[in-house]
Parts: C-alpha cells; sequence; structure tokens
C-alpha cells in the first residue's frame, strides 16, 4: 500500500450541440447566473441533519473493531444488484473521474490558458472527437464567455472539484466550493448551454494549514448519485459520517458514521440496491497503516453491513461478485455464496475492474494496465509512464486522465494486442 495515498484518503475523504432528453432545461445561462441565487442557497445551507438510527447506522470505535464486526449474507432474494439505467450510477466507474453517456464521455479537461481553471470537455465515442462542452456559434473556446470555461459562469468565486463529474438521468454533474467553504452541486445542460447551481451539500470547515498564517484548507468530498440520492463523505471530521440527500431536496441524512479515533472512509462505489464502501481505523498516528473493510448499504432501508474484512485497496463489483485487491493479487467474492478466492496474482497492489469476462488490473509504479479472463490468465498487457494514472471507465474505453498526458485507449485494441495511447489533444 502507498503510504502518501492512504494519508491522502484520510484526509479527503473529485458534441456539436448535442442535446439528449430527461435534463432539465430551467438552468441558469452560465454567462448570467446571479448573485441572489447563490445568496438564496447558502441561506438554506443544507437544511437539517438527522441520524439514521442505531439500528440503520453502525459505528466503528476502538472497542468495536473491523475484525470484530460480523460478516452478513446479502439477501439477492429481496435485493438485487442489477442495473437500472437513468436511476443509477453506472457501476463501471473509478474515483468518478470521466462519466459515461449515451454516445460518449464527459471529462474535466486541462486548464484554459485564459482563466488557469478547468474545461468541461466531451468525448464522442464514434467521431474520437475531444470538444470542448460548449453549443455557442463560433466560439474559440479560449475567452471568457465559452461555456465549457467553468468559473466563466458567473460563478467566479466557485473553485470546482476535478475529482468528481458523473452524468445522470440526462444530466451531467459537478461539484464545487467557495471562498466560505460552502460545496454545492451543478447541474449542466447535455450541451453546455446551461449550467444551474442546483443543491446545498454542507459548509466545509476551513482552517489554516501552518500556525500563524491565514491560510484555508479545503478537502475534497467523495460524491455519488444513485436512485433519487446525492451521497458523499466530508473530509476533516473527527467522526467520518457517510451522508445522503434526496435530488433537489435540502435534509441530510447520516446513514454511517466511523467515531474511531483514527477513522477511514473511502471508496464509494454504487451497484443495484446498494452502495459500496469502505471504512476502517487507521493503526497509528501516522494515518499509514489500516485495518478496514468493504461495507454495504442498503439504499432502500439505509442499513448497513460489512460484507468484507480486510480489504483496504481498489475493489469492484460485477454480476453478484465482489473483487478486490491484496498485496499479492486479486481475489473474487461471491455475495451470494460468501466464497473467497484468488483468482489473479499480481505481486503488487493496485486497481482492478471487471467488465464483461475481462477482469483488469492497473499498477501505477510501472504505469502497466493488464487484461486477464475469468480464470485469472494474462491476455494482454500494455505499459507506458506518459499516461497515468489509468482510469478504467467501462467496457469501451479506458481515459488516462491525472497527473500524466491525458488520452483514451480503446478496449477492443487492447484486447486485439494491438493496444497504444492516444493523447485526447491529438
Amino acid at each position: 500500500m502507498e503510504k502518501g495515498y492512504w494519508k491522502k484518503i484520510s484526509m479527503s475523504v473529485l458534441f456539436c450541440a448535442l442535446l439528449l432528453s430527461g435534463c432539465s432545461k430551467s438552468g441558469v445561462s452560465q454567462g448570467t447566473a446571479e448573485k441572489t441565487q447563490a445568496d438564496s442557497l447558502k441561506g438554506r445551507s443544507s437544511g437539517s441533519e438527522k441520524n439514521a438510527g442505531a439500528a440503520k447506522a453502525k459505528v466503528i470505535d476502538e472497542n468495536h473493531s473491523i475484525s470484530g464486526m460480523p460478516e452478513e449474507k446479502l439477501d439477492l432474494s429481496e435485493y438485487g444488484l442489477g442495473y437500472q439505467g437513468a436511476a443509477d450510477a453506472r457501476p463501471e466507474y473509478l474515483w468518478m473521474s470521466a462519466a459515461r453517456a449515451e454516445n460518449g464521455y464527459y471529462v474535466w479537461g486541462k486548464a484554459s490558458e485564459r482563466s488557469g481553471r478547468g474545461m468541461l470537455m466531451y468525448f464522442d465515442k464514434a467521431s474520437k472527437s475531444y470538444i470542448p462542452l460548449c453549443n455557442k456559434p463560433n466560439c474559440a473556446h479560449n475567452s471568457k464567455g465559452c461555456n465549457a470555461d467553468f468559473n466563466s459562469n458567473g460563478e467566479e468565486e466557485v473553485k470546482y472539484i476535478r475529482s468528481y463529474i458523473q452524468y445522470y438521468d440526462g444530466c451531467v454533474y459537478v461539484a464545487g466550493h467557495d471562498e466560505e467553504g460552502y460545496v454545492y452541486l451543478y447541474k449542466v445542460a447535455p450541451d453546455g448551454s446551461t449550467c444551474e447551481k442546483y443543491m446545498t451539500l454542507y459548509k466545509a470547515d476551513l482552517s489554516s494549514t501552518a500556525e500563524g498564517e491565514n491560510v484555508k484548507e479545503f478537502s475534497e468530498p467523495e460524491i455519488c448519485i444513485h436512485r433519487g440520492y446525492i451521497y458523499f463523505m466530508v473530509g476533516k471530521e473527527s467522526n467520518l459520517k457517510l451522508r445522503r440527500m434526496e435530488l433537489g431536496g435540502e435534509d441530510v441524512e447520516i446513514v454511517f458514521e466511523n467515531a474511531g479515533s483514527r477513522p477511514s472512509l473511502y471508496r464509494m462505489k454504487a451497484y443495484g440496491d446498494y452502495l459500496f464502501f469502505q471504512s476502517g481505523n487507521f493503526t497509528d498516528d501516522d494515518c499509514i497503516d489500516i485495518k478496514a473493510g468493504i461495507f454495504a448499504l442498503n439504499v432502500n432501508t439505509a442499513k448497513t453491513q460489512l460484507v468484507k474484512k480486510d480489504a483496504v485497496s481498489d475493489y469492484t463489483v460485477s454480476d453478484g461478485d465482489l473483487y478486490y485487491t491484496t498485496a499479492v493479487g486479486i481475489n473474487r467474492y461471491s455475495l451470494k455464496k460468501q466464497e473467497d478466492a484468488a483468482v489473479v496474482e499480481t505481486g503488487v497492489r493496485g486497481d482492478v475492474a471487471v467488465h464483461g469476462k475481462f477482469i483488469y488490473f492497473y499498477r501505477d509504479d510501472t504505469c502497466t494496465l493488464s487484461q486477464y479472463d475469468s480464470g485469472g490468465k494474462l491476455l494482454h498487457e500494455i505499459t507506458d509512464a506518459d499516461f497515468s494514472p489509468c482510469r478504467m471507465e467501462d467496457e469501451d474505453y479506458f481515459f488516462a486522465l491525472g497527473f500524466g498526458k491525458e488520452g483514451f485507449l480503446p478496449v477492443k485494441e487492447l484486447s486485439k494486442g494491438s493496444a497504444k495511447w492516444t493523447s485526447l489533444e491529438e
């Protein structure tokens, strides 16, 4: 496990007038968003906050450790693990850095030369074109009036959270925060024509990063919209909590809380009637070594159960099975049978994705993406240090949207053994 990575997790807890149906057209124009709307939203903040109750939320403390909590069998006869289209978060994402729509993907692009801030981009699968999300004719996409140039939409004081973007029920959702710490959810039209400040999620606790200096520090939340709710984890809390709000609502519900002295709460992944996440406690004050497990929140009952203990690294859910990475490989845990088996030997920890009959593994120390069959046999792999980290989006495309070059990789080329990363700007 990478020390810096886990420490960051603990402090954080991110097209040519395409018009798709289902998105509200009552949004505010990006060029004319009104400050009075922002003031109104601040006034109502995020409404009241309520606990889900002892029967609905489990608390992890020093006397009730992860390893001591009973694992419970998911009742698949009553609650399913199927995908239900517009009402669900797509199950293929990793870190919500790319959002799949019907015909392409929404991603955060590089900062514009003018503002130094993020451009919202669209990648069309058919043409493999990568363009700013702006429907203005003859726009050069390099001026303040460009719809794709965020912080040009009347929200100059807002900093957008580049670790989060989601396409849900015909609209694009992004999040941002202002200098006072208010965190907002924005609803964007699929062609970029409108941007609405849709909800206020919470007010972050801003504190100084250095003694004697008036420097404000903001910890980015983890956010996921699924089946009519927005779920979010807030960093820098003594007791880490998983909260949810009805999409478009005001009241906040606490559905899980970790009350340990060195708590961790991270990595949400929605699948069917469940929101999976990881939580546990760090075993030292440096927040390096951790004991954690994978939990499942039933989105219908708000009840939480421990699914797999001693699982601290990346995981994914596919076709009733939970795949999780260990220090030496990838294990497959049957949610129905509660049976665990090692399926891939990698020798290191990394990121895992499962699409159809293939298992994918990415190790960032060598920037290597590997493809295995369902039995764990290595089929193909590609190494390219220029494109890192890899975001294993879905069965069609992988993206590199991190610290290296921005690029895409067609999965079908990987399956043919002829894969290469292509820069999104080419």
